[in-house]
C-alpha cells in the first residue's frame, strides 16, 4: 500500500472512531446487524403543485457512510441494495431509513478511491 493510500485508510479510520454512531443494517431475509457509521444528513426543497408560486415542500435524504470492511465483517454479503434499512436511535427514538437509489441507480457509491467506504442513500421510512 502506498503512503497515499495509507494516509486515506488512517483518516478514514480516524473519522469513523471520533464521528460514528451505532446503526442497525437490515437487510431483507437476514438477521439485522450493528455496525458503526457517519451520518451526513441533506435536504432537498422541491416546488409542488401548480399554484403560482408554486407551494413548497422539503424532502429529507439522509446518507450514511458505512467501511465495507465492518458490513463484511458483520456478515452482510454483497454491496448495498436498494430497499435495505438502517435504524439509528435519534433522541431516544429509533428511526429507520430506507436505501434508495443514488444518482446513478444504486444505493450506495464509495467515498474512496480505495473503495474502501461505502456513502449509501435514505429516506426515511413510514
Amino acid at each position: 500500500m502506498g503512503l497515499l493510500a495509507n494516509a486515506m485508510d488512517w483518516l478514514s479510520q480516524t473519522h469513523a472512531d471520533n464521528e460514528s454512531v451505532e446503526v442497525s443494517y437490515l437487510r431483507a431475509g437476514s438477521s439485522a446487524v450493528t455496525v458503526a457509521a457517519c451520518v451526513a444528513e441533506q435536504s432537498e426543497e422541491v416546488a409542488t403543485g401548480s399554484h403560482s408560486p408554486p407551494a413548497r415542500a422539503e424532502n429529507r435524504w439522509r446518507s450514511y457512510f458505512i467501511r465495507v470492511d465492518d458490513l463484511v465483517a458483520a456478515g452482510v454479503s454483497g454491496v448495498p441494495l436498494v430497499s435495505d434499512r438502517i435504524t439509528e436511535t435519534l433522541n431516544g427514538v429509533a428511526k429507520t431509513f430506507e436505501l434508495v437509489k443514488g444518482s446513478d441507480n444504486r444505493a450506495y457509491e464509495y467515498s474512496d478511491a480505495e473503495r474502501t467506504t461505502y456513502r449509501v442513500f435514505c429516506r426515511p421510512t413510514g
